[in-house]
């Protein structure tokens, strides 16, 4: 379990390190890469027990399925590539799914109802793999 963290680990790490080399554009100073930008309208929505307002976080995605359909959420870590969960994927084609930034409104709830526990349930063995980058 622990060679397999710092494989993660190492592969983030490369993955940033190779990012940060192809350079940015003079222009874009408005955002600064992977620092949340300052809070000016506290807001409802919430993200690590801090408010977040909209466009807080511009490096996070939303990965949609070919229905249109929310599967996952991911990060944006160069101009080209989004890191995830591997599972998000399954055995499907990474063409069938699209990925969105700064998408604020996606649902709107008109009803929550929660599920019973189900104590007897085993959990599934997880895949080998642990991370995609989609491209």
């Amino acid at each position: 379990m622990n060679s397999l963290f710092l494989v993660f680990v190492y592969t983030i790490a490369f993955l940033y390190e190779s990012a940060s080399l192809e350079g940015t554009d003079e222009n874009d100073t408005q955002y600064d890469c992977g620092k949340r930008q300052k809070v000016k309208n506290i807001s409802a929505r919430i993200i690590n027990g801090t408010k977040a307002a909209p466009k807080n976080w511009p490096w996070v995605v939303a990965i949609y399925d070919s229905n249109d359909t929310l599967v996952c959420g991911g990060s944006l870590i160069s101009e080209e590539y989004v890191v995830t969960a591997a599972h998000c994927f399954g055995n499907q084609d990474a063409h069938k799914f699209s990925v969105r930034l700064g998408t604020t409104l996606r649902t709107n709830v008109s009803q929550c109802n929660s599920t019973p526990k189900y104590p007897n349930i085993q959990r599934k063995r997880q895949p080998e793999k642990r991370i995609y980058l989609k491209k």
